[in-house]
């Protein structure tokens, strides 16, 4: 089941959480996250990844699939981030393990560095699919949340079960989900073509998502009639990343 509705409420709560971060804390200031991370289940190692999210990341696939800073932990023990001194805010502070359910954090200033513990319940295995055009779309960033039935948002200022940015390279991944949650994905081809998907955890073991694009000429012009050069354009459901920059002729 693909539905472009979801993207849009995600992009629009993501773009919400930029517009409350104080203009002086959004670049310039290093900081270096701190957290602990624990697995209900055995597991040899923990990978942190932090993401930019928000303004910064809606036309730039290249910041969104790259993380600002990562780090590795044994479950039980401390882990540190450092992420660098022109890192935007705010961040998405992502911590998963092998057979475990990620979850992320979304932290709004660097004076929140200090993470409240990261815990990974075991969960649900869920098979993502990734095609183009009939063929494995290899090249697809995907990443998404898998929430309470009625939760629309993430919630803030805690961990909350996701399902971590990542590619593969036969267009097929393994994530593990809370039973009985409400996942949505999105996937994002490297050039903008992207899809989304809503299911509940539990009745369904496999999410397929067929990605595509539809090429627009778009004009931007400012209120006197002058075009526009560096604006952000894209469908209204695309997600974030899938936005094209506008040129000197707008």
């Amino acid at each position: 089941m693909v539905r472009r509705t979801q993207a849009v409420a995600c992009a629009a709560a993501l773009l919400a959480l930029a517009a409350v971060v104080a203009p002086g804390a959004a670049q310039g200031t290093p900081a270096t996250l701190k957290g602990a991370v624990y697995t209900e289940g055995s597991a040899t190692s923990a990978a942190v990844r932090v993401w930019a999210l928000g303004e910064k990341v809606v036309g730039d696939r290249a910041l969104l699939a790259t993380p600002l800073g990562e780090a590795s932990a044994a479950p039980g023990s401390a882990f540190t981030v450092q992420l660098p001194a022109a890192a935007p805010w705010p961040v998405r502070v992502e911590v998963s393990a092998p057979n475990h359910v990620a979850v992320c954090l979304d932290v709004l200033f660097p004076e929140q560095a200090a993470l409240p513990p990261a815990w990974l319940p075991q969960g649900e295995r869920l098979e993502i699919v990734l095609r183009r055009e009939g063929k494995a779309a290899g090249e697809a960033l995907s990443w998404g949340t898998a929430l309470e039935e009625f939760a629309d948002t993430p919630p803030m200022g805690r961990f909350y079960p996701c399902v971590g940015r990542a590619r593969s390279a036969d267009g097929r991944r393994e994530v593990w989900v809370p039973a009985q949650s409400l996942v949505a994905l999105t996937a994002l081809d490297r050039d903008g073509a992207w899809a989304s998907w809503r299911g509940m955890s539990g009745r369904l073991t496999r999410a397929a998502l067929s990605l595509d694009t539809t090429a627009a000429a778009v004009r931007v012009v400012s209120d006197r009639g002058e075009p526009v050069a560096g604006a952000r354009v894209a469908a209204g459901e695309a997600p974030l990343g899938a936005a094209a920059l506008t040129d000197g002729e707008g």
